[in-house]
């Protein structure tokens, strides 16, 4: 029995689900756990009364990193829905 795809949950998808993110994504994805912890430890690093806001600039900065990565494999999951970064969906420009 093969792998399952990606469309067999998602509706047909030809994508094969173990090939959704490369190794180089993932680990971008880790990366960027480890900066989030790091800066964690900055922004409450001394009694500045501000580290709750510091924190919260700083997630929105990681979670961008991290959406950018993951776009990556939704767009090569479902290239005519979604473009890789810089690029446009298949069939537009």
């Amino acid at each position: 029995m093969s792998e399952p795809t990606l469309g067999d949950f998602l509706g047909g998808s030809l994508v094969n689900a173990a090939d959704l993110m490369s190794e180089d994504e993932h680990l971008a994805m880790k990366l960027s756990g480890e900066l989030a912890n790091v800066l964690k430890r900055i922004c409450y690093d001394g009694d500045t009364g501000q580290a709750e806001y510091a924190w919260g600039e700083m997630c929105a900065h990681i979670h961008n990193i991290q959406r950018a990565v993951k776009s990556q494999a939704a767009s090569r999951a479902f290239p005519d829905k979604y473009r890789l970064l810089g690029g446009w969906p298949k069939g537009e420009s």
